[in-house]
């Protein structure tokens, strides 16, 4: 038993360390940096890829869109899942705002082992999901539904009666696409983040909604969403 107490513990630790983001200084500031261009890369491959015809679909729809370029998740008998990114919102003229920081994280227990790494686009269908990201920590199925985006058939049909769910989830793993279920997950704004890449302290929906700032690094990924 004190084994057990032990190796989760240590796991646990393990965890925290690999998720754990810096979050001053000028690595920090790198950092976001590299997690807006990485979210382009991201943006762009799935946009180009001609086997995703529902989720360009679903992304012409998306009043708003999270990327997270590095979704970690690691286990062995203590799971987790965590990693960075952005949050943009689609304006009523079609144009994307700036990028707010977030990250993703939950945690699992049971018989797992192994490292994935995945990068995740949630595509946000309705106000009611923007809503829940920008004013509180959300749980994912609970603040907002969310449901892992469909394939083929399943896609045309959604596509002819409207989106039920307020939040679509699709992820490529080691080269793979696939709807991804993240219920349970939460989201939380990484204001610090925010500060360091814009230089002034914001609230999330200024950044977004607001659209108060703007940084010259985020413009590409911008623009990669425009794109169809």
């Amino acid at each position: 038993m004190m084994q057990t107490t032990i190796l989760r513990s240590v796991v646990a630790a393990t965890l925290v360390a690999i998720f754990a983001l810096p979050a001053g200084g000028a690595r920090a500031a790198t950092e976001q940096q590299e997690t807006v261009e990485k979210a382009r890369f991201t943006v762009e491959r799935m946009l180009a890829n001609e086997k995703l015809q529902d989720f360009r679909r679903y992304m012409a729809r998306a009043k708003a869109v999270m990327v997270f370029p590095n979704l970690l998740k690691a286990g062995f008998i203590v799971g987790g899942e965590g990693g960075t990114g952005v949050l943009l919102v689609r304006g009523e003229d079609g144009s994307w705002s700036p990028p707010a920081f977030y990250r993703m994280w939950s945690g699992s227990f049971g018989l797992q082992a192994g490292v994935q790494n995945s990068e995740v686009i949630i595509m946000i269908m309705s106000q009611k999901g923007i809503d829940a990201v920008l004013d509180r920590q959300t749980k994912l199925g609970a603040d907002a539904s969310i449901a892992a985006g469909p394939q083929g058939a399943g896609a045309e049909a959604a596509t002819g009666v409207g989106f039920s769910a307020d939040m679509y989830s699709y992820s490529q793993t080691s080269g793979v696409y696939a709807g991804l279920s993240l219920e349970g997950s939460f989201l939380e704004a990484r204001s610090e983040w925010n500060k360091l890449f814009y230089a002034r302290e914001l609230h999330s929906r200024d950044i977004v909604l607001g659209r108060k700032v703007t940084n010259e690094s985020a413009v590409p990924l911008m623009r990669a969403l425009e794109r169809r």
